[in-house]
């Protein structure tokens, strides 16, 4: 992860969450108290922060330290864990939704990352999704449907992503 922690030095220096996509983000989610969120590639922690300033109990998940230290600089009352999508360091059924902002492009394995995905969500859980490679939305649908954890009318969704302020909602099956 030394790649990240590199990038992680000055990273926060020029990203911030945008209110376009947060505004997206908890449209998707419609919180309820008692819910229990994951961010997955929560770099810095600038989406993980602002989520939990809305109200949301949120777990930030990134592999870089260095990225997660400067998280917790900006906000110790949040749990920030090292980990990758690919391998996330919790119990089953752990969590009640989870998001991925702009780091599926970092993901060493798509299938691996909504694998796990499907095993720390909870039954009905709900995956949001937001990324700039818009070629991957296909993949992504390929995975999904391979995993059989996921069932969504891909065609109608994929049309739907017009731009990188898109995003997909998943719901985890029963």
């Amino acid at each position: 992860m030394a790649k990240y922690d590199n990038i992680g030095t000055y990273y926060n220096q020029t990203r911030r969450a945008d209110p376009y996509l947060l505004e997206q983000m908890l449209r998707k989610f419609q919180a309820t108290e008692n819910q229990r969120y994951l961010d997955i590639g929560c770099g810095t922690g600038n989406y993980t922060i602002a989520l939990y300033e809305k109200g949301l109990t949120i777990t930030g998940l990134d592999p870089s330290l260095k990225m997660l230290q400067t998280a917790n600089a900006k906000n110790s009352n949040i749990k920030w864990t090292q980990g990758s999508a690919e391998n996330i360091p919790f119990e089953n059924y752990s969590f009640d939704a989870a998001l991925a902002s702009l780091t599926l492009h970092h993901w060493n394995s798509l299938k691996d990352g909504f694998r796990e995905l499907s095993r720390v969500l909870k039954s009905g859980g709900q995956f949001t999704i937001f990324t700039s490679t818009k070629n991957r939305w296909k993949d992504i649908g390929s995975i999904i449907i391979s995993l059989k954890c996921w069932p969504i009318p891909f065609n109608k969704c994929l049309h739907k992503m017009k731009s990188w302020r898109h995003c997909l909602l998943l719901v985890l099956k029963s």
